[in-house]
């Protein structure tokens, strides 16, 4: 299944997290000011291969950055999950309930995003899981594939 048919059946809030995500990462990779003059004057194929190759980028990025945001946001999951149960353990209540779900200890239910996370990174190679692992801003993941695209854009 391509990425694109995955994100048309996925949650509505997954599809606008992917949609902010593409548009921020097009911004990024589109050419500058300058170079977009210069672009008017080259032939139209080897137009057409630089767009080939920076929408190639642009589909590379977008999914890096999708896959890193969401990791992220089951990781922080965990994290308030296990903050919650913490704090109410010291003033001695046990756990809590959310509809019924029990949240206690180090339970299925506090843990269920790291698992999510685990899982996530289970699919993806493992250079792509040390780039999503050790980055800690969007940018730290973006800033590479910007200077593909200026690489790209560049005329010979």
């Amino acid at each position: 299944m391509r990425t694109n048919e995955i994100i048309e059946i996925a949650p509505l809030y997954l599809r606008k997290k992917y949609s902010a995500i593409r548009s921020r990462v097009k911004q990024s990779l589109e050419p500058s000011e300058k170079i977009k003059k210069d672009l008017k004057h080259i032939k139209r194929e080897i137009l057409r291969e630089k767009r080939s190759e920076i929408k190639s980028l642009m589909d590379e990025a977008t999914l890096l950055l999708f896959i890193f945001e969401i990791y992220r946001f089951f990781m922080r999951g965990t994290e308030e999950a296990k903050d919650t149960v913490d704090t109410f353990r010291k003033l001695n209540i046990m756990g809590f309930s959310i509809g019924n779900q029990r949240f206690e200890d180090r339970n299925e239910n506090v843990m269920r995003g790291e698992v999510l996370a685990r899982n996530i990174l289970s699919i993806i190679d493992k250079e792509t899981e040390i780039t999503i692992k050790k980055a800690t801003y969007f940018h730290e993941i973006l800033e590479p594939y910007k200077e593909k695209a200026q690489k790209i854009w560049r005329i010979n």
